[in-house]
């Protein structure tokens, strides 16, 4: 990955909005995403970070989720919209 373009920065799940559920195509209330699963979540990162809605700039508008402790990636993530 190049550094000049990754920005690193702690941030926690702050809730699971949407699950999309597959059978329907309809957005279920939801307090959980399993492996796999589409949904809508809100994230708080500990720094303010730039990003655009991934409709706009595939580039800023997408990110990864990675479990510090593992190192693992545990989710990647297209924004919707951003929050102001």
């Amino acid at each position: 990955m190049n550094s000049a373009r990754c920005r690193i920065t702690p941030a926690i799940v702050h809730g699971v909005e949407t699950r999309l559920n597959i059978a329907t195509l309809k957005h279920d209330a939801g307090d959980e995403l399993r492996l796999n699963d589409i949904g809508t979540i809100r994230l708080r990162t500990a720094e303010p970070v730039a990003v655009d809605p991934y409709v706009l700039n595939r580039s800023t508008g997408a990110f990864l989720l990675v479990d510090e402790d593992t190192g693992a990636t545990v989710a990647a993530n297209m924004v919707a919209t951003p929050a102001r």
